[in-house]
């Protein structure tokens, strides 16, 4: 077999494209138009799609390559409809469990340009499909969040991000009803679903009633439906309160009423058991569980970090009591999807990866399980994750069955899936956008990726080099540290010309660790041009990630306002004003420029409170930056050092960076919640 390395993962070898037809003779296939099988049939790909299908007797195979599929079932990929796709090694545990289709459920332009690739097949698959940016009542600040603060905004949001090319617009909890509306007559114009989270204030049928047509997670679908009428008014759907309520169980009835309404609707919905389940439990546990024990070794260590991270176990609540709660609440929503399912009320398989303890690929078929324990059959739950998808995306011309003219999206079992679901878990081949993967291709994906430690190349990037006519040099590196491990490092160059001016360069390179952070940029390189005062002349920003390049670039005009222009990786441009007057650069579009700020603050009495920018997450925004001395001063192995803080405000979000220097006035340490820079040696 020929293998290739792939650009966008080079830790990943492939399998090379098929160049000829390739026949799979003697199988019998599961097609999933109905509950049947075909035995001793042969299948014949050519192109990433199926060309023939017939009886082996009748087909012949002269010149091509061929799979014995004698004692073995040939079925349609799986779909995995709610996960979050950030890194290249997901491709692999994706593949390697048979997912050969996701929806990615917080999209940002990194997944658009993803898309493009997989679609030439640069990049084998999983195929994707791509919802908007979430939006929401309130702004995090991520490149994947956006705020609507009124039906208006929701409708130019929603307008913009159809014309992008996002598959669906995503929403979540903290909308009002009215903007809901906006967004779902805005979507329906442009002919997009409108999926996501039932917000805090509404019920399920009022969701439905103003158009969201598929609900996540069954977030919410008790509200109007607990016995006797109860309510939970402005109560967070993950409060001690309601989840206590919701396991104390609901009026199925009632649910029942509201499943046969969805069926009649075609509103769909993707509970996503498996991270609902298991999130929430103690690290040490979840990992050492005879669920993940085997298979944790895939998850890069900034995973298991993060997943630490949010251990809520550690946190100052009634933890054992809120656990307990969790799963009797659990168990309804089971019972829950029996009835959905018992109503007709359409569903779909998603696992919501990679939430904590859910590791791609291998919870889809932890949910197929899920979904028989809610009392279907096999058959039942795999339509959940083939032809159900298909049809949910309105692409069942295109795949989700094994049919002549079909994608080959396809896999290969070494038993009767409609007889044990589980015979799933170790596939012998998967067929995918026109490559074929042998069950040695497969643990060779796992095992690459087992042995990854991280995604990242520490090796430091020259900046400032080959500049003209400058004053003076200042260069060094700080790695970025977190839990003991280095997550990222920092490479800067200031300069000084002789007018004063400064030139100030930066790469860092980092993990990523939250699932809905950065957008899948590895690197970001900045290069200032700074005034005497050092605000920002002009500032240009290249983001990297594994699929491609986003460039911004921020100039100051004759009128004293900064327009930002920007490429977003899937060469998308655009561009705005910012209507202010000069700005300083905060911490997080340049780290090393703060103990220049430090030296200025010191030796022209400067103001605590100023205006300053970043560049974050593909956006522009103005902060108020306090530069200010730390409480105290401290000692440090016999050595007097001092403390100054870069306070970064944004509405009512607040960010502190420290910075520690020694008595030489040299940066000894810095720090910003669990990270901390320390120069490189």
């Amino acid at each position: 077999m020929e293998y290739e390395e792939s650009m966008l993962s080079p830790h990943l070898t492939f399998p090379a494209q098929l160049s000829q037809p390739m026949a799979i003779t003697n199988v019998a296939v599961v097609p999933m138009d109905r509950n049947r099988v075909l035995p001793d049939r042969t299948v014949v790909i050519d192109d990433g799609f199926i060309k023939t299908i017939g009886p082996s007797s009748s087909v012949s195979t002269v010149g091509m390559s061929t799979v014995d599929g004698s004692n073995r079932y040939l079925l349609p990929g799986l779909a995995d409809m709610h996960v979050h796709y950030w890194t290249p090694g997901e491709s692999a545990l994706f593949l390697a469990n048979g997912v050969t289709l996701v929806r990615n459920m917080a999209g940002a332009p990194f997944h658009l340009e993803l898309q493009r690739k997989i679609r030439q097949r640069e990049l084998p698959g999983p195929h994707i499909v791509t919802t908007s940016p979430i939006i929401d009542g309130w702004d995090s600040g991520m490149r994947t969040w956006l705020a609507a603060d009124g039906p208006d905004a929701a409708r130019r949001i929603t307008g913009r991000l159809a014309e992008r090319g996002y598959q669906q617009i995503k929403v979540l909890n903290s909308l009002s009803l009215e903007i809901l509306q906006a967004i779902c007559s805005q979507a329906s114009l442009d002919g997009l679903r409108v999926t996501g989270h039932c917000p805090d204030v509404a019920t399920f049928q009022q969701a439905i009633d103003v158009g969201m047509s598929s609900f996540e997670h069954l977030t919410g679908i008790w509200k109007g439906h607990l016995p006797e009428g109860q309510e939970l008014p402005g109560l967070h759907h993950l409060s001690l309160d309601v989840i206590e309520a919701v396991a104390e169980g609901v009026d199925e009835d009632a649910i029942r009423r509201l499943a046969h309404d969805m069926a009649m609707k075609d509103v769909w919905n993707c509970p996503t058991l498996v991270v609902l389940r298991n999130m929430h439990d103690p690290q040490d546990e979840g990992i050492n569980s005879p669920r993940l024990s085997h298979i944790v070794r895939h998850v890069p260590r900034a995973g298991l970090r993060t997943w630490a991270e949010l251990d809520p176990s550690s946190l100052n609540f009634p933890y054992q009591r809120w656990r307990d709660a969790w799963y009797r609440r659990n168990d309804v929503l089971e019972r829950i999807v029996g009835i959905l399912h018992e109503e007709g009320a359409p569903l779909l398989v998603g696992t919501d990866t990679s939430v904590r303890l859910v590791v791609q690929g291998f919870s889809v078929h932890e949910e197929l399980a899920n979904f028989t324990a809610a009392g279907m059959t096999p058959y039942e739950a795999l339509r959940c994750a083939t032809t159900e998808p298909a049809r949910f995306l309105g692409q069942s011309e295109v795949w989700g069955t094994v049919a002549e003219g079909k994608r080959a999206d396809l896999i290969l079992a070494p038993g009767n899936p409609l007889d044990s679901i589980e015979t799933l878990r170790d596939l012998e081949a998967v067929f995918v956008n026109g490559f074929h993967f042998t069950r040695t291709d497969l643990d060779s994906l796992l095992d690459r990726q087992a042995a990854l430690d991280s995604l990242v190349d520490f090796a430091e990037p020259e900046v400032g080099r080959g500049a003209t006519s400058v004053a003076s040099t200042f260069e060094g590196a700080w790695s970025e540290r977190e839990g003991g491990c280095e997550v990222g490092r920092v490479t800067f160059s200031h300069r000084t010309l002789p007018n004063g001016e400064w030139i100030i360069e930066e790469s860092h390179v980092f993990e990523q660790g939250l699932i809905f952070d950065f957008g899948g940029v590895q690197r970001h390189t900045v290069k200032l041009r700074l005034n005497l005062d050092l605000t920002i002349q002009e500032a240009s920003l290249r983001e990297e990630t594994w699929v491609g390049e986003s460039h911004a670039v921020l100039t100051l005009n004759d009128k004293l306002a900064y327009h930002h222009k920007r490429i977003d990786e899937d060469g998308y441009e655009w561009k705005e004003n910012l209507g202010s007057r000069p700005l300083l650069p905060d911490p997080t579009l340049a780290l090393s420029v703060v103990p220049l700020l430090v030296r200025h603050a010191q030796n022209h009495d400067r103001g605590e409170a100023e205006l300053a920018c970043r560049l974050r997450q593909g956006r522009a925004e103005i902060v108020v930056l306090r530069i200010q001395q730390a409480d105290a001063q401290t000692e440090t192995e016999g050595d007097e050092s001092y403390a100054w803080k870069a306070v970064v405000e944004r509405g009512d979000e607040k960010t502190v960076w420290e910075y520690t220097f020694s008595c030489d006035g040299e940066v000894s340490k810095i720090t910003c919640g669990p990270k901390t820079f320390v120069p490189v040696a």
